[in-house]
């Protein structure tokens, strides 16, 4: 019986905004792509018009140029689910231009090999893109008791942390019987005291993530609102007192 492995390799992407080293850039990956592969980053382009909102309406070159290469190519886009534009563009405070310049694309072996892959357009903050995030898993969790333990900086902003670590992590038994002992009090502690660090984490991302949204669709009634409350939640999760990243 024979077990034939796969050499799986990706490459993340930033595409010059140059048009010369873009072309450049194209030529080269397209030149790679002889096993599974996936590509995924800022390509600095879109591939239609419905990629892109505001901005120069003189772009169908542009689209078709970079459709006919992932054609060529035979690369899939792998979709996404979040927020339709992962790039802004702000003029005074106000949407200028929003658009997809951010994406991942897979040819068949790769997406054979990874048929649940899914891709997230993550909430942007205090950036003008958005992270995306790929899961080969489709977006499943995994079970809870997989997931490992992960000491939170943001613990130490409580006033009553450090009283907790003296009381609870002992000096006088061996030290992985201390780090376990810990750890099952401290995640304690971090559900009934602090606060379940990830769940408002999941909250407050949510929430952005609504507000940006709705701010693809509707401009018109919800720029003024909208920014003001993406603002202040930005401001919320940059300065760590919802969640630390």
């Amino acid at each position: 019986m024979g077990v034939r492995l796969y050499e799986l390799l990706g490459k993340a992407i930033y595409a010059s905004p140059v048009e010369a080293l873009k072309d450049k850039l194209w030529v080269k990956e397209a030149d790679q792509i002889d096993k599974p592969w996936l590509l995924a980053g800022d390509f600095n382009t879109y591939k239609s018009l419905d990629d892109k909102w505001g901005g120069s309406s003189n772009v169908m070159r542009k689209c078709a140029k970079f459709a006919r290469w992932i054609d060529d190519c035979g690369l899939i886009d792998l979709g996404f689910t979040g927020p339709k534009f992962t790039w802004w563009k702000e003029v005074g405070g106000k949407p200028y231009m929003k658009v997809r310049l951010d994406r991942a694309l897979a040819n068949a072996e790769w997406r054979h090999l990874y048929p649940e892959a899914s891709v997230r357009h993550l909430p942007r903050v205090y950036s003008d893109h958005c992270l995306i995030l790929i899961d080969t898993n489709g977006s499943r969790p995994p079970p809870f008791a997989s997931q490992p333990f992960r000491f939170q900086a943001a613990w130490f902003t409580h006033k009553e942390f450090k009283d907790f670590v003296r009381e609870n992590l002992s000096t006088s038994v061996v030290l992985m019987e201390a780090l376990s002992h810990f750890t099952a009090k401290v995640s304690e502690w971090n559900k009934h005291v602090f606060g379940n660090i990830h769940l408002r984490k999941k909250r407050i991302l949510a929430r952005l993530e609504g507000i940006q949204k709705s701010r693809a669709r509707n401009d018109s009634g919800l720029s003024r609102v909208g920014k003001e409350a993406e603002n202040l939640i930005q401001r919320d999760a940059s300065e760590g007192r919802d969640f630390v990243v």
